[in-house]
């Protein structure tokens, strides 16, 4: 089901917010491994990006990763 472009900011913020807790609440730091690279959603950029979505609730929520949206366009 395809949301209104009204309704995509709130259900990108609503998403982005409930992000950890979907993928599990991993703990990707404690990992003995060289692959960390963050807790970013990437996914939510891409959506974002990809639907023009006003990012302005969300755009310094700590998962997403604003800088791969914009790649310094603002």
């Amino acid at each position: 089901m395809e949301s209104s472009p009204e309704q995509r900011p709130s259900l990108a913020n609503d998403y982005i917010e409930s992000w950890y807790s979907l993928i599990g609440n991993p703990d990707y730091h404690l990992m003995n491994s060289d692959a960390y690279d963050g807790y970013w959603c990437w996914e939510i950029a891409l959506v974002v990006k990809l639907f023009n979505i006003d990012d302005r609730a969300f755009i310094n929520h700590p998962y997403y990763p604003k800088d791969l949206v914009y790649n310094n366009e603002r």
